[in-house]
């Protein structure tokens, strides 16, 4: 009877510690779980902070451009006259 009680008592024992182990694994692999979303989701901000960068320097780019002909066209000579669309043709005439 005692022998019995002991081998009871042994396997609660032997299945609390399989317990404990068993755990042990499941935090240590949510753990590794968070960490690797974390990962994903740093991976993430930086390739959208990435873009957004690129997209600035991209627009700046552009409204560099754009003022650079702004600037030119300033420095064209202005038409004299009436602008050519408005101008008659001069028709020669026999001679």
């Amino acid at each position: 009877m005692f022998r019995a009680i002991y081998d009871w008592v042994a396997s609660l024992l032997s299945t609390t510690r399989e317990l404990d182990q068993l755990r042990i694994q499941v935090r240590e692999l949510r753990r590794d779980q968070l960490e690797q979303e974390k990962d994903i989701l740093t991976f993430r901000l930086e390739m959208q902070a990435a873009l957004a960068r690129e997209t600035a320097e991209r627009e700046k780019f552009m409204l560099q451009v754009q003022n650079l002909l702004l600037q030119w066209e300033k420095r064209l000579p202005q038409p004299v006259g009436k602008p050519p669309e408005k101008r008659r043709k001069r028709v020669k005439r026999g001679g």
